[in-house]
């Protein structure tokens, strides 16, 4: 009996003791998926050589690398010469792909191919010809902004046993740096200016981080701490205030957005952000096409 009642102790010993000696090593967490700058993805496994009189196939990976869905997604082939290839279809619509979750960690994929042919050149020469095309990849998305920040009077100088919020060399004002969202459109600054009248002013910096460019962009809601807030972009577009377009030179605008925080002490809250946004992602690509004179084989290779 003595010898259970060890082995009981020694066993609730170790339970007891592991909770302590676990703080003292990190254990990862999940990744946060809406994070950093994340893109669509095209592995691309085409014929980067072909030859006259030839079918030709460009096969590809598209993957959804985003913390988020992605829908209306268009791939096109645009550009090759039609004097040299001969390609019946050259978009493909794909619907919707999911993003990166705990359940995919990866991301939704879907394999694609354009068949072609490469026409009768009747050259009679060995002279390659190098023919320049791109491939674009269209979607619709939606980026999330949801940092937890202090908010309220004593960002003055005040202390009143509240919180305390990042400041510059203006104390009333907050001025934090971001890296992403999890997609290609990020808020990469976040300005806080509070008022005195339980008041304050958000200044944001909404950026294209990635390689493509982005169309349309559109506030959803907005939020600080559970109450609307008041949002536009300093140059909007057309007569709605929320509606921004980026143009290919366009890298960054501001959006201003009024809050009431309510109470006479900083608080901890939570922003709510909602954008949606079109993307293209823009592909150049080389197709180098053999002369007549290459043999059978030397076209293996």
């Amino acid at each position: 009996m003595k010898k259970y009642l060890f082995i009981l102790f020694l066993v609730t010993s170790i339970f007891l003791v592991l909770p302590i000696t676990g703080c003292e090593s990190q254990v990862p967490g999940p990744e946060n998926y809406k994070a950093g700058v994340k893109e669509v993805e095209v592995d691309f496994r085409g014929d980067y050589t072909a030859y006259q009189n030839k079918p030709l196939t460009l096969n590809m990976i598209v993957q959804n690398d985003l913390g988020y869905s992605i829908d209306n997604v268009k791939v096109s082939v645009v550009g090759l010469d039609e004097r040299y290839v001969s390609l019946p279809q050259h978009t493909e619509n794909l619907g919707s792909l999911e993003g990166r979750d705990i359940v995919n960690e990866k991301g939704e994929l879907h394999f694609l191919e354009f068949i072609g042919s490469i026409n009768d050149l009747s050259r009679g020469t060995t002279e390659d010809i190098s023919d320049e095309y791109l491939i674009y990849v269209d979607y619709l998305s939606s980026m999330e902004f949801s940092p937890t920040v202090c908010v309220g009077p004593s960002l003055y100088g005040i202390e009143d046993g509240g919180c305390k919020g990042t400041q510059s060399k203006d104390p009333r004002n907050q001025k934090l740096p971001f890296t992403g969202q999890g997609a290609p459109l990020a808020v990469t600054q976040l300005e806080i200016v509070s008022g005195s009248t339980g008041t304050a002013q958000l200044r944001l910096l909404l950026s294209n981080r990635g390689k493509g460019e982005v169309g349309k962009v559109t506030l959803g809601s907005s939020m600080l701490g559970g109450r609307d807030m008041n949002c536009e972009f300093v140059e909007y577009s057309g007569s709605n205030k929320k509606e921004f377009t980026f143009s290919a030179k366009t890298k960054q605008t501001e959006m201003l957005c009024d809050a009431v925080i309510g109470g006479s002490t900083t608080i901890q809250t939570v922003i709510w952000m909602e954008f949606l946004y079109d993307y293209r992602l823009k592909l150049p690509q080389k197709l180098t096409i053999r002369g007549k004179s290459r043999t059978d084989s030397q076209l293996i290779s």
